[in-house]
């Protein structure tokens, strides 16, 4: 150690030891003519003063800068004590060097003021803990505005006191460090609060302490549940949605399906999710679809539309509504992908379909309205004409006509009166075959076709004409009733548009699900402008043999459409016609019409 002796009135080094002279690097000549006063970096009066202090209290221990020969300065401790030579009182002083020591304790000073600025200005709360017993050592500002005690309270406190699950806190205290997401502690006021954790765990003062950040994250956790809410709602939209939709990539694949798309296109949604959304359109019975969305998916368009037909996975065949909607992306890119919406219209395309046949056929109607006017007016003109006029000759001449000439009359009127309730009995029977609930029922063809025949015989004896018919029938299904009035009149009119006799025949086969009729003649034939005409109500053929008011065939097509069938006519100039009809082999779901 080093030692001096100094005189506190004049400073004046008396004596030193050899410690003295290697540590401050005079020699010893040299420090015999020194005063503490060019070792003491403090002004001669304050180390006067000092050693007075000195002198009245009997010692002193101190922390001085001294300097060294070399100029450098270096901190000293200094235990000094007066003592008496020769009569005259001196100073025993030792000296210790402390630089380093003193080095160490500025750091920790100043990390001591570093941590108090932090530990202050940090907004989260911060707590100082006891990793051994718990017992909170500090706390900030923060935590004392976000749980509502004061300082002395959190002091008084231990960390598994402010928490609200006591058990998972006592737990953590033994991690030397951990990052907890959640965690929920409780205010004073008892109001439970989620809070964010990181603790670190090192040595103070020769204890285990814990550095603990809690942040109040109830705003958070607040919005967290929010958005969870809003998107298990926007799921549950989107799979329950009474449409399809699909968030496709910039890649051109599907990236999330709803369950809406997947059982309209007949898949399941996992069949189709990261497959091409061209190559699941491709079904698309046009092929408009996939041009349309490669033209979309590639930037050359900026909006997806279309509207086409569709065959499912599962064998349907269906009308599909595709919108596209690009999702922006702020990147360099412009879109990161698309939604599409599908929507399966079949039942609007139907609706849309069946309107523009109820158009049509309203417009048939018209047509036929018309010439039912123009041939009703001219059908019943006629015969009224007759009546009329006969009724004015009976009415201008009744006194001079003879018995014989009155029976004429009569009969002429007679004949007249027929021709107009035949008329209006063909009318009838139209309208009933649009209006009447029937049963279908299986018919026994042959039995129909026996009892038409003796009908008519006596026409076929009149005309001359030959029958030719097939011995067996197959069974099909009908309304009994009407298929009479079917054969009726196409045998009827294979006698009037016939040959000199006319030759019928008749003839039937099996068809897929159906069985067909043919009533054959050999008739002069139909030219082909014709044949489309001859179904409407009101047409009538040229022949000399021809009578009635043109709806014979209107009704056997009505006939046969109810009953599930077709009608159609096929023919060649000058070598005859034949005139066919279709009826279901097998019996319908539900037995009626």
């Amino acid at each position: 150690a080093v030692k001096l002796l100094i005189d506190p009135y004049t400073g004046r080094i008396v004596d030193f030891n050899r410690a003295a002279e290697e540590y401050y690097g005079y020699s010893r000549d040299e420090l015999k003519e020194m005063t503490i006063f060019d070792l003491n970096t403090l002004p001669r009066d304050e180390v006067l003063g000092m050693m007075e202090i000195v002198l009245k209290r009997g010692k002193l221990n101190i922390i001085f800068e001294h300097k060294l020969k070399s100029g450098e300065i270096r901190d000293v401790e200094v235990y000094s004590g007066p003592v008496t030579q020769n009569n005259k009182r001196l100073l025993h002083t030792i000296v210790h060097d402390v630089t380093e020591l003193q080095k160490t304790q500025r750091k920790l000073v100043e990390q001591e003021r570093t941590y108090r600025t932090l530990f202050t200005a940090v907004p989260d709360p911060l707590f100082l803990i006891d990793q051994e017993t718990g017992r909170l050592l500090d706390a900030n500002k923060g935590a004392e505005r976000v749980y509502g005690y004061t300082k002395s309270e959190f002091l008084e406190r231990t960390i598994v006191s402010i928490s609200d699950e006591p058990e998972k806190t006592e737990a953590a205290l033994r991690e030397p460090s951990a990052y907890i997401p959640i965690r929920w502690h409780r205010r004073k006021n008892g109001a439970p609060f989620p809070v964010e954790l990181t603790t670190n765990s090192f040595i103070m003062q020769g204890k285990p302490v814990i550095m603990c950040t809690a942040r109040d994250i109830s705003d958070r956790v607040k919005n967290e549940k929010q958005l969870k809410e809003s998107l298990m709602l926007l799921e549950a939209i989107f799979q329950n949605a009474a449409v399809g939709i699909a968030l496709v990539g910039t890649n051109g694949q599907f990236e999330k399906v709803n369950e809406g798309l997947a059982h309209m296109i007949g898949v399941s949604a996992d069949d189709i999710l990261g497959a091409d959304c061209q190559d699941v359109f491709a079904s698309a019975v046009h092929g408009i679809s996939s041009i349309e969305i490669q033209n979309f998916l590639s930037g050359k368009t900026s909006t997806l539309s279309y509207e086409e037909p569709y065959s499912t996975k599962d064998g349907r065949r269906i009308w599909l509504n595709v919108t596209g909607t690009p999702i922006s992306d702020d990147g360099a890119n412009g879109q990161s992908g698309a939604i599409l919406i599908t929507r399966d219209v079949t039942k609007r395309r139907e609706a849309e379909d069946q309107l523009h046949k109820t158009n049509e056929d309203l417009l048939h109607k018209n047509e036929e309205l018309d010439r039912f006017s123009q041939t009703v007016a001219h059908d019943l003109k006629n015969p009224l004409s007759v009546i009329s006029g006969l009724a004015d000759l009976v009415q201008n001449d009744v006194e001079s006509i003879e018995t014989s000439e009155l029976l004429d009359i009569i009969t002429h009127v007679k004949q007249a009166t027929s021709k107009m309730h035949a008329l209006i009995e063909s009318l009838l029977e139209l309208s009933r075959v649009e209006d009447a609930d029937i049963k279908i029922e299986q018919l026994d063809m042959k039995q129909i076709l026996d009892s038409v025949i003796d009908q008519i015989q006596p026409t076929l004896e009149k005309e001359g004409a030959s029958l030719t018919r097939p011995e067996t029938l197959p069974m099909c299904y009908g309304y009994a009733p009407w298929i009479e009035n079917v054969w009726i009149n196409y045998i009827s009119n294979a006698v009037k548009y016939g040959g000199s006799p006319p030759e019928i025949v008749i003839e039937s086969e099996s068809e897929n699900e159906n069985v067909v009729f043919h009533v054959k003649d050999n008739g002069r034939g139909i030219p082909p402008d014709k044949i489309d005409q001859l179904f409407r109500p009101f047409t009538r053929l040229e022949s000399k043999k021809a009578e009635g008011h043109g709806l014979g065939l209107s009704i056997v097509r009505r006939i046969i459409d109810r009953l599930g069938g077709e009608t159609f006519v096929s023919s060649e100039v000058s070598k005859g016609s034949t005139f066919s009809f279709t009826l279901p082999a097998n019996p319908p779901d539900d037995g009626t019409t």
